[in-house]
């Protein structure tokens, strides 16, 4: 989270294990969080920067975490960055039916495709913006095919994440142990270390080409009992057997997801807060989505001249 307040600049960013603190952390306080961490110092990590006092405290800040939707802060900065290189433009489109071969279930797709005003081809800008004021899961994976590899490369560079993010479509198809796949949350929970395991990126890899087959993804929709909205009709519903337990989510939430630290993040909100990071054409476009909390929450104007915010939860 980054915020300019009138008189007083400050980045803070918390990276934490969000299912293992919630729904306790979700009703507490500052001092509360604080107190949690402290007596779970493995599930938490906690930077803080007080740009205008000049100081910054950090605790477990180079420990790699799950830092979930945060994620989709890589592809805005690619995004961007296309944009200002020639390679994109805002009003591009797409496919309706492109940006859901990356659909996971979920309400987030319909709300946006609504907001959008419904269009059969999206525009890559209204895209960017589902994605970081719904945290909208197909936007970010489209982009990652749109940008290709050696964008997204450069994005992961500019952000110091920690791994080359794979998609959050695959990541879940996996852990909902998917009818036709051969991927398995209880397998992939007890086989696999972490998100680094070789075995684990191979079987996302190839889950991920398999999304651009449209009869992998009718399995997939089958298995999910959902599909997009302009879908009319119940979808076909066969579910998983065995379904994941909720033991094994909490693994593969808290293990085997995209990671960064909190020292990389909050030293990234801090430059794209003082615009050292990005040449002008390519902050413009992050400033236009990152800064649009202002336009949703009119409230906060008086308090922030400039607000830019994306946190993620498990």
């Amino acid at each position: 989270m980054s915020r300019l307040q009138r008189g007083f600049v400050h980045v803070v960013l918390m990276g934490l294990l969000g299912l293992l603190c919630w729904p306790e952390c979700a009703r507490s306080d500052e001092n509360d969080l604080l107190a949690y961490c402290l007596e779970n110092s493995s599930h938490c990590a906690l930077s803080v920067e007080a740009i205008d006092e000049n100081w910054e405290r950090h605790w477990n800040a180079d420990r790699p975490q799950v830092l979930a939707s945060t994620y989709k802060i890589v592809m805005l900065l690619g995004y961007a960055q296309a944009v200002a290189d020639g390679a994109m433009s805002p009003d591009d489109t797409v496919d309706k039916n492109e940006w859901a071969r990356y659909f996971s279930g979920g309400g987030s797709l319909s709300t946006s495709w609504d907001q959008m005003g419904t269009p059969d081809r999206p525009r890559l800008d209204d895209l960017a913006r589902v994605m970081i004021l719904n945290s909208d899961n197909s936007a970010p994976d489209l982009f990652q095919t749109l940008l290709g590899k050696k964008r997204v490369k450069q994005a992961v560079r500019r952000f110091g994440w920690h791994d080359l993010p794979a998609p959050i479509s695959a990541m879940f198809g996996l852990w909902q142990n998917l009818n036709g796949i051969g991927g398995s949350g209880n397998r992939v929970a007890a086989d696999y270390g972490g998100f680094e395991a070789d075995g684990y990126q191979k079987e996302l890899s190839l889950h991920t080409t398999s999304l651009r087959k449209d009869s992998f993804l009718r399995t997939v929709r089958t298995s999910l009992c959902d599909q997009p909205p302009w879908f009319a009709g119940p979808p076909p519903c066969v579910p998983p057997q065995p379904g994941t337990t909720l033991g094994s989510f909490r693994t593969l939430e808290n293990h085997h997801f995209n990671r960064s630290t909190t020292r990389s993040y909050a030293a990234l909100m801090r430059r794209l807060l003082d615009r050292s990071l990005l040449a002008d054409a390519a902050q413009e476009v992050v400033e236009r989505h990152l800064e649009a909390w202002l336009e949703v929450f009119p409230s906060l104007s008086p308090a922030f001249s400039r607000y830019g915010l994306k946190g993620g939860n498990l």
